[in-house]
Protein backbone atom coordinates (compact mmCIF):
# COMPACT_ATOMS: atom_id res chain seq x y z
CA UNK A 1 0.00 0.00 0.00
CA UNK A 2 2.83 2.44 0.81
CA UNK A 3 5.50 1.00 -1.35
CA UNK A 4 5.79 4.53 -3.33
CA UNK A 5 6.83 6.06 -0.02
CA UNK A 6 10.82 5.24 0.58
CA UNK A 7 11.65 3.41 3.69
CA UNK A 8 13.72 6.31 5.12
CA UNK A 9 10.43 8.30 4.79
CA UNK A 10 8.65 6.32 6.61
CA UNK A 11 11.10 6.34 9.56
CA UNK A 12 10.87 9.25 9.97
CA UNK A 13 6.93 9.42 10.12
CA UNK A 14 7.50 6.65 12.66
CA UNK A 15 9.84 8.41 14.52
CA UNK A 16 7.91 11.39 15.05
CA UNK A 17 5.15 9.21 16.35
CA UNK A 18 7.49 7.81 18.56
CA UNK A 19 8.40 11.34 19.43
CA UNK A 20 5.15 11.89 21.23
CA UNK A 21 2.92 12.55 18.75
CA UNK A 22 0.23 9.94 19.35
CA UNK A 23 -2.08 9.79 22.51
CA UNK A 24 -1.63 7.20 24.81
CA UNK A 25 -4.06 4.99 25.28
CA UNK A 26 -4.25 5.01 29.28
CA UNK A 27 -4.60 9.15 29.35
CA UNK A 28 -8.12 8.96 30.53
CA UNK A 29 -9.33 11.11 33.08
CA UNK A 30 -12.18 9.01 35.78
CA UNK A 31 -15.08 9.90 33.28
CA UNK A 32 -13.10 8.15 30.62
CA UNK A 33 -12.94 11.26 28.42
CA UNK A 34 -9.33 11.49 27.09
CA UNK A 35 -7.46 13.80 28.09
CA UNK A 36 -4.44 15.64 26.00
CA UNK A 37 -0.83 14.92 27.12
CA UNK A 38 2.78 15.80 25.48
CA UNK A 39 3.14 16.61 22.09
CA UNK A 40 -0.93 16.94 21.51
CA UNK A 41 -1.08 19.17 24.45
CA UNK A 42 1.33 21.66 23.12
CA UNK A 43 0.06 21.58 19.93
CA UNK A 44 -3.74 21.96 20.84
CA UNK A 45 -2.73 25.34 23.61
CA UNK A 46 -0.28 26.92 20.81
CA UNK A 47 -2.64 25.93 17.51
CA UNK A 48 0.64 25.35 15.78
CA UNK A 49 3.30 22.54 14.77
CA UNK A 50 6.98 22.68 13.76
CA UNK A 51 7.88 20.88 10.56
CA UNK A 52 11.77 20.78 10.42
CA UNK A 53 12.96 20.20 7.12
CA UNK A 54 16.43 20.66 5.40
CA UNK A 55 17.11 22.86 2.27
CA UNK A 56 18.79 20.32 0.29
CA UNK A 57 18.30 16.76 0.93
CA UNK A 58 16.14 15.81 -2.65
CA UNK A 59 13.95 13.96 -2.46
CA UNK A 60 13.28 13.80 0.97
CA UNK A 61 13.26 17.39 1.71
CA UNK A 62 14.23 20.46 -0.09
CA UNK A 63 13.07 23.98 -1.38
CA UNK A 64 11.37 24.73 -3.85
CA UNK A 65 12.00 27.82 -6.69
CA UNK A 66 9.97 29.76 -4.39
CA UNK A 67 11.74 28.70 -1.41
CA UNK A 68 8.89 26.77 0.35
CA UNK A 69 10.01 23.23 1.97
CA UNK A 70 9.08 20.37 -0.38
CA UNK A 71 9.47 17.00 -0.50
CA UNK A 72 8.52 13.44 0.67
CA UNK A 73 8.96 13.90 4.42
CA UNK A 74 7.00 17.24 3.94
CA UNK A 75 4.38 15.27 2.07
CA UNK A 76 4.27 12.63 5.08
CA UNK A 77 4.58 15.42 7.95
CA UNK A 78 1.64 17.20 6.17
CA UNK A 79 -0.31 14.12 6.43
CA UNK A 80 0.42 13.45 9.82
CA UNK A 81 -0.57 17.48 10.74
CA UNK A 82 -4.26 16.53 9.30
CA UNK A 83 -4.60 13.45 11.20
CA UNK A 84 -3.64 15.90 14.40
CA UNK A 85 -6.49 18.49 13.12
CA UNK A 86 -8.89 15.52 12.89
CA UNK A 87 -7.96 14.11 16.27
CA UNK A 88 -8.63 17.47 17.98
CA UNK A 89 -11.05 18.72 16.08
CA UNK A 90 -9.70 22.04 15.26
CA UNK A 91 -9.24 23.11 11.68
CA UNK A 92 -7.02 25.83 12.93
CA UNK A 93 -3.60 24.32 13.85
CA UNK A 94 -0.97 26.13 11.72
CA UNK A 95 2.45 24.72 10.35
CA UNK A 96 5.50 26.57 10.93
CA UNK A 97 8.59 25.43 9.47
CA UNK A 98 11.42 25.29 11.07
CA UNK A 99 15.44 25.01 9.05
CA UNK A 100 17.23 22.13 10.45
CA UNK A 101 20.88 20.63 10.12
CA UNK A 102 22.05 17.23 12.53
CA UNK A 103 23.05 19.41 14.90
CA UNK A 104 19.89 21.77 15.40
CA UNK A 105 17.03 19.27 14.28
CA UNK A 106 15.84 18.27 17.82
CA UNK A 107 16.11 21.25 19.95
CA UNK A 108 14.39 23.94 16.83
CA UNK A 109 11.27 21.62 16.49
CA UNK A 110 10.69 20.57 20.28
Amino acid sequence: MLSWIPKAALRLAAWLLACGMALPASAQDAAGVEQLSGTLKKINATTTIAIGYRDASVPFSYLSAVREPIGYSIDICLQIVEDIRGELGRDAIQVRYVAVDTQTRIPRVV
